[in-house]
């Protein structure tokens, strides 16, 4: 089915559908409404208990919040596995070379931030790099948080080297080669790894492109 460039551009788009659906619901309540940075106002009227839970530092298996920040985690880290095959098995003529290295670098960019949103709410994952069946993924053990890491890392560099080349073909609201960046960073000021987040930063800085 993919043989195009507006294929597989549509394909990468699909790869940001789970993370809007939990940005929009999910993770903001789970990351940040149980730190001190926000509350929730008991509102008899709207039937979500969730979020007041959560609240109360009361965490549960059954919260369908944790639920469905799984879910859709999961759901995109499938999506962006099945770009990188895809892109790597078929023949495409692509008019506009770039647009491939772009495809490339919004897959690793967002497997990356999918796993980095779920290491630090559980710890070592099940870390899935290849599309897989429902039937494998039964047998997947959860892996330990060192390699969770290693492997953001590892994406992280290669959407970094990726977006380099699609610097022509960069559009509002895609990821790009200064968010792989800026994202790398984070990942190293997580790990307290300070000379490698100085390191990352300091060419993003001095470009002067953001303010």
């Amino acid at each position: 089915f993919y043989k195009t460039e507006s294929e597989f551009a549509i394909l990468a788009n699909g790869c940001y559908v789970p993370m809007r659906n939990y940005e929009k619901a999910t993770h903001w309540v789970i990351s940040e409404l149980i730190s001190d940075d926000g509350e929730k106002q008991y509102n008899s009227t709207t039937g979500e208990p969730y979020r007041g839970i959560i609240d109360q530092l009361n965490l549960t298996a059954d919260n369908q919040m944790y639920a469905d920040f799984w879910d859709f985690s999961y759901n995109g880290i499938a999506r962006c596995n099945k770009l990188l095959t895809e892109l790597g098995q078929h023949e495409v003529i692509w008019s506009t070379p770039s647009v491939e290295d772009r495809c490339y670098g919004e897959a690793y960019f967002l497997r990356a931030l999918y796993y980095f949103n779920l290491v630090r709410q559980f710890g070592g994952v099940p870390l899935v790099l290849r599309p897989i069946t429902s039937q494998e993924s039964v047998g997947i053990k959860r892996t330990t948080q060192d390699v969770v890491y290693d492997s953001i890392i590892a994406d992280l560099n290669n959407a970094v080297d990726r977006f380099s080349k699609a610097t022509d073909v960069e559009e509002k609201g895609r990821a790009n080669q200064s968010a792989a960046q800026a994202l790398l960073a984070k990942v190293y000021l997580t790990l307290h790894q300070y000379d490698q987040t100085v390191t990352t930063l300091t060419p993003l800085i001095s470009s002067q492109k953001y303010h």
